[in-house]
């Protein structure tokens, strides 16, 4: 498929020169990131890592070295999405569906395990809801969502 044909290039900022290539995994689920003009919905990069979601699964990958970290299990049936990151906690959206609540948890940046998950209300309007901004550095804020 046309997604096999990419790749995720971490550069030294000195020299230009490729340091790592993280090579596309078919679990990914990275919305339009390809696109230079739409936002890259499944992919969120800090200091040291690439997190990268997938179909229940968020993976962790070493931005020195390539190689992958941890691998968070979420729930098997539904996508997720790494909204934030900071203070060693990245924050992984699952979206609600008709029968179940959103769901927003914080999982350690150093192991993937999960720190606290907090399950939103079961409303139908939880259904309809999208991330639409997260912050990650100065705000005390991990999470705006906005009705589509």
């Amino acid at each position: 498929s046309a997604d096999d044909q990419f790749d995720f290039v971490t550069l030294d900022p000195a020299t230009g020169k490729e340091k790592a290539r993280i090579a596309y995994n078919r679990n990914w689920r990275l919305g339009d990131c390809f696109l230079v003009t739409s936002g890259c919905t499944g992919a969120l990069v800090d200091q040291d890592s690439l997190y990268v979601a997938g179909q229940g699964l968020t993976y962790a990958y070493d931005l020195t070295g390539g190689k992958e970290r941890w691998t968070y299990k979420g729930d098997a049936n539904r996508s997720t999405a790494p909204v934030a990151v900071h203070d060693g906690r990245l924050a992984v959206y699952t979206p609600a569906t008709s029968d179940r609540p959103g769901r927003l948890a914080y999982v350690a940046t150093s192991s993937g395990k999960a720190l606290r998950t907090v399950d939103h209300s079961n409303d139908a309007r939880d259904a309809r809801t999208r991330p639409s901004w997260a912050g990650s550095r100065g705000s005390r804020a991990w999470w705006t969502s906005a009705s589509s």
